[in-house]
């Protein structure tokens, strides 16, 4: 049998999964609010709901202003929580050099609450940039930051989630650091966490039956992503798979299993994180020169915690074969990610272009030519090097 390794995986040990019954969310919180280097954290179900909570915030901070402006090219959900605080969401276009937001492709307005600072795919966006940009518009607005898929990102000393008036971190799995689902929001706004704490304390309570039922699906993540137990049980995990468009997000409390299974995780966290950030500085070793492909450019004084490694091939027309080829040969998963940019959803209909000018050329391009290599702690660097190869050899 061919052990396959999947596309995303944070190694929750047995000994987590112990820590989690015997632990609880104090820990964990007060675990990250050292890490982060933020005075105030609530804990959710996830990234979405943490999103929701603190967009509520910022409108009753500035009940006049009601435009987010985000990237066309990210989780198309992120739409879902702007969408449920009231408010609208203004698209910009997707830089080819930096894999993150295109400062000129939005204005700032008298309308403009938050620019919404995602950190794609764990690259660091260019902070200095965005600050100079909301200084030359004169508008007072917030920045919430999306570090969903950046926990262990750093800009200068100062780690991804507790760069912006307000920031939050996914722990779902398949992010950087998982304890199965959940989210976090951090600021040191003390009105910001005033308003967002009764609404975390009202989010839905689980149940005795319900919190049985996330421990045994925490253990079943630590075993499937293990490549053996994976490629064993890949036709029940492909059910599980997200391969539709989400319209709506659930919203529940974050439990003392979660909180003590990521307390335990602590341990090997720096580790977790070297790991993404050693297998993203040879994947740029070997491609930096391959002038078939295009790879981010990455801001200075800062440290890249890759969730997934992108790339652009200048030639998508080989795309799916070099993405079947490598899994056939090497038993990688590379994926594709998103197929659509947030403007070409047909679900979200606000966005429809009545003419024919793509309004985020860019944006469409990324969703048309991007390949993700997976850089996560359990894949091997013979695997990553036998991909390349295979990248090298079918680009074209």
């Amino acid at each position: 049998m061919k052990i396959i390794t999947p596309s995303a995986g944070t190694p929750t040990r047995f000994k987590d999964i112990l820590g989690g019954i015997f632990g609880n969310k104090k820990q964990f919180e007060n675990k990250l609010l050292d890490f982060v280097q933020n005075e105030k954290i609530l804990l959710t179900n996830s990234g979405t709901t943490s999103i929701w909570i603190a967009l509520e915030a910022l409108k009753k901070l500035k009940p006049e202003r009601n435009e987010i402006i985000l990237q066309a090219y990210t989780a198309p959900s992120l739409i879902l929580p702007i969408r449920k605080a009231g408010l609208k969401p203004v698209l910009a276009d997707t830089s080819p050099k930096t894999f993150n937001i295109d400062f000129d492709t939005f204005e700032i307005t008298e309308k403009t609450l938050a620019v919404m600072v995602v950190h794609m795919f764990g690259i660091p966006l260019e902070m200095d940039k965005l600050r100079q940009k909301i200084k030359d518009s004169g508008q007072d607005i917030f920045l919430i930051e999306d570090a969903a898929s950046s926990m262990g990102t750093k800009i200068g000393d100062s780690q991804s989630g507790g760069i912006c008036d307000v920031g939050v971190i996914s722990f779902n799995r398949g992010k950087n650091y998982s304890t199965l689902n959940g989210g976090a929001i951090f600021t040191n706004n003390s009105e910001v966490y005033e308003i967002c704490k009764p609404k975390v304390e009202q989010l839905k309570k689980l149940t005795l039956k319900e919190k049985l039922i996330q421990k045994f699906r925490a253990i079943a993540l630590a075993l499937a992503v293990r490549p053996f137990f994976y490629t064993l049980l890949l036709k029940v995990i492909s059910r599980f798979k997200y391969t539709e468009i989400h319209l709506d997000f659930v919203s529940f409390e974050f439990t003392d299993f979660q909180g003590g299974l990521g307390s335990s995780q602590f341990e090997i966290a720096e580790e977790i994180f070297e790991a993404r950030k050693k297998n993203g500085d040879f994947l740029i070793g070997e491609f930096k020169n391959f002038e078939k492909i295009v790879i981010p450019e990455l801001p200075k004084d800062t440290f890249t915690c890759f969730n997934q490694f992108p790339l652009l091939l200048k030639n998508p027309k080989n795309r799916e074969k070099i993405v079947s080829k490598i899994l056939e040969e090497t038993q990688l998963e590379v994926t594709t990610l998103y197929d659509r940019p947030i403007h070409k959803v047909s679900e979200y209909e606000e966005f429809r272009n009545s003419g024919s000018e793509d309004l985020f050329p860019n944006s469409t391009m990324f969703s048309e030519k991007i390949l993700l290599i997976p850089i996560h702690p359990l894949v091997s660097q013979e695997k990553l090097q036998n991909a390349v190869g295979i990248i090298k050899r079918e680009a074209i």
